[in-house]
């Protein structure tokens, strides 16, 4: 985005460093002005999030101006249209944003003082929405979105420092591999069931949670800091290339005091700690394929008359469509050759019912959703009924109403009818299910000869194949004529019998004894017990094709009903009734204090099924396999934080409160105080004045 400069504030410090302050809008173009500040133009807050393992800790700044322009060309309701940056001499150290829609202002003097508040750069990504990296939402990788939360921030930090403490083995971890670039997650976990986006700084907080690290802005650089990693080693990227960083060391007295305004607190402490993790499961994000997700097209009764009564017995059809992408229903106008289909838009089929004579659609197969109620009227035009109590199909025709009866569908028809589609995710430990119950439209007089309905189920690039004698995933789209033909057959009974229309409800398949999925039913796709799919998930159900025995009345239709696709995890005497995931442990019992229950929505796969909240590491889950070079062992994350949680808060820590003179103290600093001996603090918030030379730190003890 382009910003052009608007004002500029200089000033110097009184240990003689020259500082500038520059003021940029969005989109201006023209001349600067050059404001004049007050005794101090320019300070910093750090945040002071009492507990240590917060997720971030960002700045604030003030603007203290001296004059008489009320500056109303900076109001705005945007919070990133005016930029604001501090220079000392060539070095930037601090880059934000005016809050938007702040505005009190002394209003009785010729001559006064105006202060403007201002967001750090990453603050402002609590107001900024996701932007999904993949098309179809498809696996992203954990360095991809710190990325990208610091493209968003327009910080344009000189350098990003992150902590050498994992690893996707030992291996990488001694070869300084970034273990974010093999971590992934499904981009559809940062969107909810109704589609909305999270915040960028939503995601980053997840991160942080995940690998226990805090994001921290400061002198114009970017910090994610390990506070277990005070003796170890950081990544300092510039650009996409990095160098080897050490922790360093500070004496509070070689840097000197600016004030004395020194406190000292015993820090809170907790007894104890909960960690959730908030699951996502496949299921709550397939696309809703009831009635309810569908939008009215078109209608048509049938209206027969009643000689006894002089009325009319009306049947009131209301033809539906689908407007999601992921829940499509196909609709086609079939030609003169089997399988000669072209495919209709909404707005085709509803001229075409339009222009039927009845709901009968002679020219018409495909999916087609239809909802109908039968009602009596009488001869002045009155119903017996009040509303509408439908009955929900999805009419599938099947002939042409040619003399021979010709099927539309063949036998080996690939003619999609109904297409769901999944967004990317690892599934395993469930299966997928599908049900329905099939009905004949017609009047019948002899019984069923073949029968082929078929589907198709897909993850990334591996394909489903079942049958009686099993299953099996690979990579061949096509069905497996014999034993793996993934065909929908329905309990028809006895195919001769002369009332042949049903209803009849799908077969069972693919269910065991006491396999973990109590009440499912239908044809159940499991997943492979000895590997993970990842990748998009799409399912298609193809027009079924059906002949009947020599002198019968065929279907003009099959109907569908109550036609269901989900996902199901697999069961264990353990599983609760929450898809959530708690760990917890005791801290200290003779602390009041409770810690808030931190809740993971990127988190380690524990059996938890199919979820879009679970990291992949390379093509596997991220379960108790992420090597800690602090640990030196493999750790889960949610374990390794409630580790570090009771470490550190087992026993009172200090806080210390000194004013200091500004120096080049990183978040990573170990600071010590020659009257605390053998104690090593780190700087975790507090106010930097720079036209003063002051920072009035706020350390806690971590060694």
């Amino acid at each position: 985005m382009s910003y052009g400069l608007i004002y500029t504030l200089p000033f110097n410090g009184i240990d003689g460093k020259d500082y500038l302050i520059k003021i940029e809008k969005e989109g201006y173009q023209g001349a600067s002005a050059e404001l004049k500040g007050q005794s101090s133009p320019f300070t910093v807050t750090l945040s002071d999030e009492e507990f240590v393992y917060t997720p971030t800790r960002f700045s604030t700044a003030t603007l203290h101006i001296f004059g008489g322009d009320y500056l109303q060309d900076l109001f705005s309701t945007d919070y990133r249209m005016c930029r604001v940056t501090l220079y000392e001499g060539d070095r930037m150290i601090w880059r934000g944003f005016i809050k938007p829609e702040i505005y009190t202002q002394d209003y009785r003097s010729v001559k006064f003082n105006l202060d403007l508040e201002c967001y750090s750069a990453m603050s402002v990504l609590e107001y900024v929405d996701y932007k999904q990296k993949n098309e179809n939402r498809g696996f992203v990788t954990l360095w991809d979105l710190l990325q990208a939360c610091i493209e968003e921030s327009r910080g344009e930090y000189q350098s990003v420092y992150l902590p050498h403490v994992y690893g996707a083995d030992q291996s990488a971890f001694d070869s300084w591999s970034n273990p974010l670039s093999e971590m992934s997650v499904s981009e559809q976990n940062f969107f909810d069931e109704d589609d909305n986006p999270m915040k960028y700084k939503d995601v980053l907080e997840e991160i942080m949670k995940l690998l226990n690290w805090t994001c921290v802005d400061y002198l114009g650089d970017l910090y994610f800091v390990d506070i277990n990693n005070t003796d170890g080693e950081y990544y300092k990227y510039a650009g996409t290339e990095y160098s080897k960083v050490q922790t360093d060391s500070m004496s509070v007295q070689e840097i000197g005091f600016s004030g004395d305004g020194h406190t000292l607190d015993i820090a809170p402490g907790y007894n104890k700690v909960t960690i959730r993790c908030s699951n996502y499961p496949v299921g709550d994000a397939l696309p809703d394929t009831s009635f309810d997700a569908l939008k009215y097209l078109t209608s048509k009764d049938t209206r027969l008359y009643q000689s006894n009564t002089q009325g009319y017995k009306v049947t009131h059809y209301e033809f539906m469509k689908s407007e999601n992408d992921r829940y499509k229903l196909w609709a086609y106008k079939y030609g003169d050759g089997e399988d000669d289909l072209t495919e209709l838009s909404s707005e085709e089929l509803k001229t075409a019912i339009d222009n039927a004579k009845t709901w009968e659609l002679e020219s018409i197969t495909g999916s087609i959703p239809v909802r109908y109620d039968d009602y009596n009227e009488d001869k002045d035009g009155n119903a017996d009924i009040k509303d509408y109590e439908f009955t929900e199909q999805y009419y599938i025709k099947t002939g042409r109403r040619t003399a021979d009866r010709t099927p539309i569908f063949s036998r080996s028809n690939r003619i999609p009818i109904m297409t769901i589609k999944g967004v990317p995710a690892a599934y395993s430990n469930g299966a997928f299910s599908i049900y329905f119950s099939l009905e004949m439209l017609a009047s019948m007089t002899g019984g069923l000869a073949t029968y082929d309905f078929h589907f198709r189920l897909r993850i990334g690039d591996k394909y489903f194949h079942g049958g009686d004698n099993g299953y099996y995933w690979d990579t061949n789209p096509e069905p497996v004529v014999g034993e793996y033909t993934n065909n929908l057959w329905v309990d028809f009974g006895d195919t001769n019998v002369n009332d042949f229309k049903g209803p009849y409800d799908i077969q069972t398949k693919g269910r065991k004894l006491n396999d973990g999925l109590d009440g499912v039913k239908g044809y159940v796709c499991h997943l492979p017990g000895d590997e993970i799919l990842y990748g998009d998930m799409e399912f298609t159900l193809f027009g079924p094709h059906a002949s009947f025995v020599v002198g019968s009345t065929p279907a003009d239709y099959f109907a569908i009903k109550d036609f269901e696709f989900a996902y199901t995890k697999y069961s264990t005497n353990d599983d609760s009734e929450d898809s959530d995931r708690t760990y917890e442990n005791v801290v200290n019992e003779n602390y009041i204090n409770e810690l808030d229950e931190i809740e993971f929505k990127i988190s380690s796969y524990n059996n938890d099924g199919a979820c879009y909240s679970k990291v992949l590491i390379g093509d596997k889950y991220l379960e108790d396999n992420l090597y800690c070079g602090i640990t030196g062992t493999t750790i889960r994350p949610e374990e390794l934080l409630i580790r570090r949680i009771v470490d550190y808060y087992s026993a009172t820590k200090l806080r210390l409160t000194e004013v200091l003179k500004r120096a080049d103290i990183t978040p990573f600093t170990r600071l010590t105080d020659r009257n605390q001996p053998g104690k090593y603090f780190l700087a975790m918030g507090g106010e930097i004045d720079y036209k003063m030379n002051s920072f009035k730190v706020i350390m806690v003890e971590v060694v």
